[in-house]
């Protein structure tokens, strides 16, 4: 079976620690966490790989240059994780993003990724 990696950039210790408990159930599947976006800024993404990442780190919003330079530096599949409604987010970030979960670990669709990749 081929290794799923996701990586989730949150601010908040419960969000990543509940995130690295629950993906311990899925064979196959490697979690990387960070609470911001400069600390994942040295990573080289291992593919297949799926980054998450949280709207409001702290005391910044995520912008749309945020995203352009993660894409920039091989994170393709991008999705936001989030406390906020779809209808709440500016559009020019969604335009950018693959979709819009909330902050719940994202069970349903990393086992259908999990199925894309054996």
């Amino acid at each position: 079976m081929n290794t799923i990696n996701i990586y989730l950039i949150d601010d908040d210790e419960t969000i990543l620690k509940i995130w690295e408990i629950n993906s311990k159930k899925y064979e196959g599947l490697k979690i990387f966490t960070f609470n911001s976006i400069n600390q994942i800024k040295n990573e080289i993404p291992l593919t297949p790989c799926y980054l998450f990442l949280d709207v409001n780190l702290g005391e910044s919003l995520l912008d749309k240059t945020d995203i352009i330079d993660l894409r920039q530096r091989g994170f393709n599949q991008i999705y936001l994780a989030t406390g906020y409604q779809r209808s709440d987010l500016p559009s020019d970030l969604i335009e950018l993003v693959s979709g819009v979960y909330s902050k719940d670990f994202p069970c349903d669709f990393l086992s259908s990724c999990l199925s894309l990749h054996e």
